[in-house]
């Protein structure tokens, strides 16, 4: 994508090559004058990218205009789907095939054969000791058969279980936040505690109240929050001919008229 990228650098495309499909609010009111706005700027990226070279070989770049008709949208997948094919993390996302012949095709490679879990193992601080590679937080961190090696030496199936930030960070519960993204039923591990409810829901049967979309609780905090204390200001008796400002931005406008 690099060699495609450099060479629209610079170039503006056009909106409105037949009159614009927006409103004052910047928003469509003509679903047909914005097909064809769009398929203009199409056809100019599809000029400026057939003139493109990579590794020697012409690039060859067509408009081809999308379906009259709306594609169907694929069925939101349920949470126990997620569970047996997902793995998250803070840092990946891995979805692969499961072994149920009813649900996913035959894996087209071997791939299982090395991964037995289907899933790329955490990656695990080392150390290479007299007695062979062994986890040890002040190591570094091995490629993809070094981990499959040291699988043996850590049970841990969270992704994010050595990275430093997350074994750095301790909640006030004494569960570091690796832990507590971690279900305690089935050890699966979900990078954001939002997500964990959802999984929990069905892993463990828990009903968890439900909020709704305007509300703005942040998920990295407890749900409970305390009302801040806001002490009163502390002012010193004013020196002769002192103006005492209580606020910082007062002064500042004044002398840079803010």
């Amino acid at each position: 994508m690099a060699p495609l990228s450099r060479d629209t650098a610079g170039i503006v495309l056009p909106f409105d090559t037949f009159g614009s499909h927006l409103n004052s609010s910047n928003k469509t009111v003509d679903a047909e004058l914005e097909r064809k706005n769009f398929a203009a700027a199409g056809k100019i990226l599809a000029e400026v990218w057939s003139d493109t070279v990579i590794d020697g070989h012409p690039v060859v770049a067509t408009w081809t205009p999308s379906p009259e008709q709306a594609c169907e949208l694929p069925a939101v997948p349920d949470q126990k789907w997620i569970d047996e094919h997902v793995r998250q993390s803070r840092y990946l996302l891995q979805i692969t095939k499961c072994k149920d012949s009813s649900c996913c095709s035959p894996a087209r490679t071997n791939y299982e054969t090395i991964l037995k879990s289907r899933f790329l193992p955490p990656p695990v601080p080392m150390k290479v000791t007299s007695t062979g590679p062994t986890v040890d937080a002040s190591g570094q961190f091995g490629g993809l058969f070094q981990n499959l090696w040291l699988r043996h030496a850590t049970d841990t199936r969270v992704f994010d279980a050595h990275c430093p930030k997350m074994c750095a960070i301790t909640h006030a519960s004494g569960l570091s936040e690796g832990a507590r993204r971690t279900c305690t039923k089935c050890g699966l591990y979900y990078p954001t505690l939002k997500a964990l409810q959802v999984h929990r829901s069905s892993c463990e049967g828990i009903v968890f109240a439900e909020f709704h979309p305007e509300d703005t609780i942040d998920e990295e905090v407890e749900l409970v929050v305390a009302e801040p204390v806001v002490a009163e200001p502390v002012v010193a008796p004013a020196a002769a001919g002192a103006v005492i400002r209580q606020n910082v931005f007062d002064r500042l406008n004044t002398i840079y008229g803010l």
